[in-house]
């Protein structure tokens, strides 16, 4: 409960005092007990000692630790409904489910409808998207409405069509971290169904599904054997990311980026000077969208190729004295 925000913390105490979730009287004795004492929980007013002198319900350390345990439960129950309430599709699903499950096809073809139009507009297009777009899929060819009436909706074609594009994404993402381990740490990978990963997310890779779009570049960027190989594909993920307009850089675009940031530093030190104003590009990014820092410090590793590529840059002194006027300490 310490390391929950206000905000969390009061939806916390409406969950425990709602009778739709029952939670233990005790419980919840005990959880407006600790209520008082939040966010600090002094030591010697959380002991079994104070908790049991509080009487009712909590009147003896066995009631007391039953209490504990049984708020404990009721705790993790409500992180694990705040993070299901947070993935929209995936309270769908479960709707969708529930829909099929009493035979209420013409409302689950309502709903489904709005949801898959939600997917196919979803501006990400990343794993989630590829994930629920296949299970979506899958449930609607697989309910009691489909098998009862033999039409178009018993083709398995789409439900096997997008089990191989979501899988295809899933590889396709751990391929370029198994290629950036490889150039780092020499780590062995086996390349023998991307091929076929490729061919089947060839589709998708354009800016309008900006997930796959940004890696198919980042694997192919991260493939090419000489540095001019790799740099139109280099380019086409920083004119991407460059054109973004959002006050929050979208996850495709962070993920990719750090990739990118590394192709730099590895071809910098090949020899390849120019890398040197584009890893600072990429620095300056950070800075404006206030991702830098990692827990509010600045790695020491990064700080220390920020100084190195500055000085082999076009940046001057005075840029440099700032950055470690701003981030030295």
């Amino acid at each position: 409960m310490q390391a929950m925000d206000t905000d969390t913390f009061r939806r916390l105490n409406e969950y425990i005092h709602s009778i739709y979730f029952r939670v233990p009287a005790a419980s919840v004795d005990l959880f407006d007990y600790l209520a008082l004492l939040y966010p600090h929980f002094p030591t010697s007013k959380v002991s079994a000692k104070s908790i049991s002198a509080l009487g009712g319900n909590l009147s003896t350390y066995r009631k007391a630790a039953r209490a504990g345990s049984e708020l404990l439960q009721a705790i993790e129950f409500f992180l694990a409904f705040e993070d299901w309430q947070k993935q929209d599709m995936s309270v769908d699903f479960h709707l969708f489910n529930s829909l099929q499950q009493l035979s209420l096809s013409e409302q689950f073809d309502w709903e489904f409808k709005k949801s898959f139009d939600r997917i196919t507009n979803d501006s990400e297009q990343n794993f989630e998207t590829f994930f629920y777009r296949h299970t979506f899929t899958e449930l609607a060819g697989s309910g009691f409405d489909a098998l009862l009436n033999r039409t178009i909706r018993n083709d398995l074609t789409p439900t096997i069509k997008t089990l191989n594009e979501f899988y295809s994404l899933k590889l396709l993402r751990y391929m370029c971290e198994a290629i950036s381990r490889k150039q780092v740490l020499g780590s062995v990978y086996d390349e023998k169904q991307m091929n076929f990963a490729l061919k089947t997310i060839e589709p998708f890779a354009n800016p309008k599904f900006p997930y796959p779009y940004l890696f198919v570049n980042v694997y192919r960027m991260l493939k090419a054997e000489t540095y001019e190989e790799g740099k139109p594909f280099y380019g086409h993920i920083k004119n991407f990311i460059a054109a973004k307009t959002d006050k929050k850089l979208p996850v495709s675009c962070i993920e990719s980026m750090s990739y990118a940031i590394s192709w730099c530093l590895y071809w910098n030190g090949k020899g390849f000077d120019e890398t040197a104003n584009e890893y600072l590009w990429w620095t300056e990014l950070k800075i404006k969208y206030h991702s830098l820092l990692k827990n509010h410090k600045l790695l020491p590793i990064t700080f220390r190729n920020v100084m190195v590529l500055a000085m082999a840059s076009d940046k001057t002194a005075e840029w440099m004295l700032q950055f470690i006027e701003r981030y030295a300490s």
